[in-house]
């Protein structure tokens, strides 16, 4: 039996029975499970369509007054409408804290599921992945390509200028190459040049396929001075072949560049007969004698190139000629070199070699101009925006030649047009190459030193930098920096335009083009220190500093002095008969 209660109790079976209609309000617990009983059965017997009384039907409409009460109906309407359907305010409460207690319990119970939930779904989560990391693990064991050793580049910005012209080698069949080592002389001499003439000297050697004595239909006059091949000569022939494979079988003492230093000079150091390795000419292919007309040739080469002999002719024997009279022509400064002439002149196959090397200075001297206008054109232009803003302003920079004036605003589509030929990427081209402000570089010094000696610059020397930048805004006219080749026929086109133009201002206007290349060339100096180490420079001053200086006098003071050392006097150090007269006065400053 169920222990007797009161109608105040807040057990939740208590508080069911208290839901009874108004007439059976004041019954005890006693018939509580009587009155429930009835009340379920008269509840059931109205939803089957059966017609209940009206006094039964006041149940629902309680509950629902109740209900909308717990919805947020403000308590004095609830109290009246409980009043209306004659609930009692105690069966009121009760219902109303069964209800709050109901809702927070049901709260909690969900609560409590999600919360088991994610946390089932985050450990399930965790093993699958740990399972699927370890099986990936596992098969990028068996997968994964050996690790690459790391690579360490160290160019400095010359260096880098010189490779950003190499081009990519052409996909040919032949055998391993041999390397070629440099003689004692020229590994002395690069060690003394720097690391701008090393680059050179590997772009001089990158045109040795184009031979001035190969045949006419083996030359292609456009791609002369071009890198295309990076200096190698290949052969088909099966002769050629098994030389070359001789001659590696041969040279057992070979290493890597890397570790050239390194090996004993006894092994890098070869006979004139066998210097040319791989279709390169080097120093080494010369004897000791000729080797010094070489290098002078390749000087002396540079430098007409800088005064006007840009484009020799293009065929074989005439390209040939021009070569030999350049190198006749450098053989004049000593007896040495004149000696070391009849030497290369008597044997044909030196003569052949000495022209080829001879040629790599021009080649080189182009290809590094264009490589400093590639590096520089971009920032000096501000060459940014997106690919059609580029496009645009390259488009605008060369249209009217707007890129060779000074005081240029590209954004703002101006330019300075009294500057012809006074853009100061021309200027810092110039300097960069023929006026450094190190002295690492003399690969150019003797050129150097003509143009001090003539106080002007060459109008070639300013027209081929301005082909050259032309050159290197083309490549980006899609937008985007496009390298190709500056061959001699895309050189030579751009070269004799501005040409031209320079010929008309010098028509209409004599006085400015004898004026601008001595202003060009004074401001270079100015800026440079890059006659610090040449001989004239140095003559000249020390010249200068003692041009007052009477020498016999000087040589009479000195007699003197030591006489006096040699037999002093006991009152004042000095006998009489060599105490120094007064000296004669000498010229007047």
């Amino acid at each position: 039996m169920a222990p007797s209660t009161t109608a105040t109790s807040s057990r939740p079976t208590r508080a069911v029975k208290k839901k009874a209609p108004a007439s059976s309000a004041t019954s005890t617990s006693a018939g509580g499970r009587k009155s429930q009983k009835t009340a379920t059965q008269k509840a059931t017997t109205t939803a089957e369509g059966t017609k209940a009384p009206a006094k039964r039907g006041r149940k629902p409409t309680s509950i629902a007054v109740a209900a909308a009460t717990a919805k947020g109906v403000s308590p004095s309407c609830a109290a009246a409408a409980a009043t209306d359907l004659g609930i009692s305010a105690e069966e009121l409460a009760i219902y109303n804290k069964l209800t709050a207690r109901m809702t927070a319990m049901n709260k909690a119970q969900k609560e409590a599921a999600d919360l088991e939930i994610s946390t089932r779904n985050a450990q399930l989560m965790a093993a699958e992945l740990e399972d699927e990391m370890e099986s990936g693990s596992e098969a990028d064991e068996d997968e994964a390509p050996p690790a690459k050793r790391p690579r360490r580049m160290v160019l400095d910005e010359d260096e880098q200028e010189m490779a950003s012209a190499l081009t990519s080698l052409p996909q040919i069949n032949s055998l391993p190459e041999e390397e070629v080592y440099m003689s004692e002389e020229e590994d002395h001499e690069k060690q003394n040049r720097g690391s701008e003439d090393e680059q050179e000297e590997d772009i001089d050697h990158g045109d040795a396929s184009q031979d001035p004595f190969q045949d006419a239909s083996n030359v292609d006059s456009g791609d002369w001075g071009s890198l295309m091949d990076n200096g190698l000569q290949v052969t088909s022939t099966s002769n050629n072949a098994s030389e070359n494979s001789k001659a590696i079988s041969e040279d057992t003492s070979s290493t890597t560049p890397s570790t050239r230093h390194s090996t004993p000079q006894s092994t890098r150091r070869k006979s004139s007969a066998g210097g040319k390795s791989s279709g390169k000419i080097t120093e080494n292919s010369f004897s000791e004698k000729v080797v010094l007309l070489a290098r002078a040739a390749k000087d002396f080469m540079r430098m007409r190139f800088a005064y006007g002999d840009v484009f020799p002719p293009t065929d074989p024997a005439g390209r040939a000629t021009f070569a030999w009279d350049i190198i006749k022509q450098s053989s004049q400064s000593t007896p040495a070199l004149r000696e070391a002439l009849k030497e290369a002149a008597a044997s044909e196959t030196t003569k052949k070699d000495l022209i080829t090397f001879a040629m790599y200075g021009r080649n080189a001297i182009m290809n590094s101009i264009v490589s400093k206008a590639r590096t520089k054109v971009e920032g000096y232009y501000q060459l940014s925006g997106g690919p059609q803003k580029i496009k645009d302003d390259v488009e605008w920079l060369i249209q009217d030649g707007a890129f060779m004036y000074g005081d240029i605003e590209l954004q703002k589509r101006t330019f300075n047009c009294n500057k012809p030929f006074g853009s100061d990427l021309i200027f810092t081209i110039i300097k960069s190459q023929w006026f450094p402000s190190s002295s690492r570089s003399k690969s150019d010094s003797t050129t150097t030193v003509a143009l001090v000696k003539d106080g002007t610059l060459p109008v070639s020397m300013i027209i081929f930098v301005t082909a050259a930048i032309e050159h290197s805004l083309k490549e980006y006219s899609t937008g985007k920096q496009t390298h190709f080749d500056f061959t001699e026929e895309l050189s030579k086109a751009s070269y004799k335009t501005h040409f031209n133009v320079w010929k008309v201002l010098e028509t209409k206007s004599s006085r400015w083009a004898l004026f601008w290349p001595k202003d060009l060339f004074k401001r270079l100096l100015a800026s440079s220190n890059a006659l610090a180490s040449t001989d004239q420079d140095i003559d000249e001053v020390s010249a200068r500093h003692v041009a007052k200086v009477d020498f016999s006098e000087l040589d009479r003071i000195a007699e003197l002095a030591e006489a006096d050392s040699i037999s002093p006097s006991p009152q004042t150090g000095l006998t009489a008969s060599s105490a120094p007269a007064p000296p004669a006065p000498g010229p007047s400053a």
